[in-house]
This record gives structure tokens, C-alpha cells and sequence, in this order.
């Protein structure tokens, strides 16, 4: 077994302070790196590496994100309008609707990021060109 301060300057070393680095990231990305590399690491010290609680962690682990939440809910909205609508509305009046009909209000880029995400697309019309002169 490694030692405590080894373990720790381990994980030190493959983070740095930039901004790319999972330490400036949101609590629900630190606890989902912590789930991953909970067989190399003890749980106990990644949580004060990444400085959030021990309690924070294992009750995210049991209750569940409710970003995650509320972006599946959101998910299951949009794919519905988009269903009713034959894939013909975008982002903005996806963003309409979920305000008129759910009574949602939800910005455009986080309808265009679900929609990345979940590889939702709305079909483009196309431009009509005259080919005859």
C-alpha cells in the first residue's frame, strides 16, 4: 500500500491549476471523476484533493445529480415537441413552446446543448433554386 502523502502528491501531479483542470470544474464533474477512479485512489482523498466533503459526495452518490434530472425531464420534453412537430422547429421556437405549453423556461443554448448531446436534429429546408432560365 501507498503511502498517504505518495497517494496525494500523486493526485496533485495530474491536476493543474488552469482552468481546463478538473479542480476549477463543478462539484457534480469532481464527484463523477471520484466515481471512476474510486479503485485507484481512496475515496477519503480525493474528496479533500478536489476539496468538496466526503458527506457532499456519498449523498450525490445515493439522491443522483438534479442537473441530470431536470435535463432528462427537458430531454424527454424537447424530443416530444419535436415528434408533434415532424422535426421541423429548431431551438428557438423549441424554446416558445416549452414556455406556452410546459410552462419551462429553459435559455436556447441549453436546448441546442440537450440536443447535441441526445443527437436530436431538426431537418434544414432547404434554399429553392430556380435551375431553368
Amino acid at each position: 500500500m501507498q503511502s498517504k502523502s505518495l497517494i496525494y502528491y500523486t493526485l496533485r501531479a495530474g491536476f493543474s491549476q488552469k482552468s481546463n483542470s478538473i479542480l476549477c470544474k463543478r462539484s457534480s464533474v469532481k464527484y463523477t471523476w471520484i466515481n471512476k477512479n474510486c479503485k485507484n485512489f481512496p475515496i477519503y482523498l480525493m474528496c479533500r484533493v478536489l476539496n468538496v466533503s466526503k458527506s457532499c459526495y456519498y449523498s450525490w452518490i445515493f439522491n443522483g445529480s438534479n442537473i441530470y434530472k431536470i435535463d432528462v425531464k427537458l430531454y424527454k420534453s424537447v424530443k416530444e415537441i419535436l415528434k408533434k412537430t415532424k422535426r421541423t422547429f429548431r431551438t428557438i421556437r423549441i424554446k416558445e413552446e416549452l414556455e406556452d405549453d410546459y410552462c419551462v423556461m429553459v435559455s436556447r443554448k441549453r436546448i441546442a446543448k440537450i440536443m447535441k448531446y441526445y443527437n436530436l436534429k431538426a431537418k434544414i429546408k432547404r434554399r429553392f433554386v430556380n435551375t431553368t432560365d
